[in-house]
């Protein structure tokens, strides 16, 4: 291995020769560098991953780690991912020594990122990927112990606000101003059926069943680099056939074959999510009620099933969660369930009295 001065363009370039892991020799090379010592930076984080060690900057790692997981995951994710390392872990991290890091270091980040005034569940998601991270370094390239084990967690699973949604009234005084049914018919199927967003946008006249009323949720559509793509539904429970209210099937039934005519599998929504907020914000004002987001539909959704009486596990199916997220999500909002079980744990004690 050797490190090499370009006169011509008074840059340094890295040689190397190396045996890949079935021995073959091989050679590779690296120009540019602008000083010796960056072109002996990234031969040493060069030998490292040759040997599977950690003994390298984070920002040589954090590459080695991204090409790593980037096939074992969805689009989306990798991209949410990517965006959260390079805005919150590189820019801090970058030029440390990865066998460095210590907890203190830890601790500070940390304690910069809350006065950042970051949502709580937003500091645990940073902080989960740097976690996530360390590991990496820990259980695949000799990083022992990971350090961040040794700091409290930030953030939380719960959010800073309360959660928002419209009643049964506010959603009718919603569509009553609504003057396109093309908008209708799409924030009816958030409502009535409590599916995300990108699923919305990705259905197609093909997943209707209007003999059995039904829609068949098996994909996604994900807004990434500007672009929309068709990915597979956030979870393995997320892909499911939901039961349309028999009003809500007839509306869809005559959107594709009446005033909207479209081929079988072309998306019957094909816009982007931020014009469908523009115009919920748009009904709202003229409403006259209050604001929420789009994803605050699929909440209120939830909150007309438990006003009706359905349980977690029922709910769950429909949103495609697991029975529990929608117990600890929404619990503040069974609250006749609430009354029940203290009713029944009052009439249990005075019975043995």
């Amino acid at each position: 291995m050797s490190i090499i001065k370009d006169k011509q363009r008074n840059t340094w370039r890295v040689y190397l020769r190396y045996k890949d892991y079935d021995g073959t020799q091989k050679v590779h090379t690296k120009r540019g560098f602008k000083t010796k010592k960056e072109a002996r930076a990234y031969e040493d984080d060069f030998k490292a991953r040759l040997s599977h060690s950690c003994i390298m900057s984070m920002s040589s790692f954090i590459a080695l780690y991204m090409a790593d997981i980037k096939p074992r995951l969805k689009m989306n994710t990798y991209t949410s991912k990517e965006y959260i390392i390079n805005r919150y872990i590189l820019p801090y991290w970058g030029n440390y020594q990865v066998p460095d890091i210590n907890p203190v270091d830890i601790m500070t980040w940390q304690n910069e990122l809350l006065k950042q005034g970051h949502e709580r569940t937003f500091l645990k998601l940073i902080n989960g990927q740097f976690n996530a991270i360390m590991n990496h370094a820990e259980k695949y390239y000799g990083l022992s112990p990971n350090p961040i084990r040794r700091i409290q967690d930030i953030g939380s699973t719960k959010p800073d606000k309360e959660m928002n949604f419209w009643t049964l009234e506010e959603y009718n005084q919603f569509t009553a101003v609504i003057d396109d049914m093309y908008f209708k018919n799409a924030f009816d199927l958030l409502y009535w059926c409590g599916i995300r967003k990108g699923e919305l946008l990705a259905l197609t006249p093909e997943d209707f069943d209007f003999e059995h009323d039904t829609v068949r949720i098996n994909k996604s559509i994900q807004r990434i680099h500007k672009q929309d793509v068709v990915t597979a539904p956030k979870t393995r429970r997320s892909v499911r056939t939901l039961m349309l209210p028999g009003f809500l099937s007839g509306q869809i039934r005559d959107l594709i074959s009446g005033t909207y005519k479209i081929g079988n599998s072309e998306r019957l929504f094909d816009i982007t999510g931020m014009t469908l907020s523009r115009h919920l914000k748009k009904y709202a004002e003229i409403a006259g009620i209050k604001s929420i987001r789009l994803h605050d539909l699929r909440h209120s959704h939830v909150a007309l099933l438990i006003n009706l009486g359905y349980s977690p596990y029922a709910i769950a199916e429909r949103l495609g969660h697991e029975s529990i997220e929608v117990t600890q999500r929404y619990a503040h909002l069974f609250p006749s369930v609430q009354k029940e079980m203290a009713f029944k744990l009052d009439s249990l004690k005075k019975e043995e009295n």
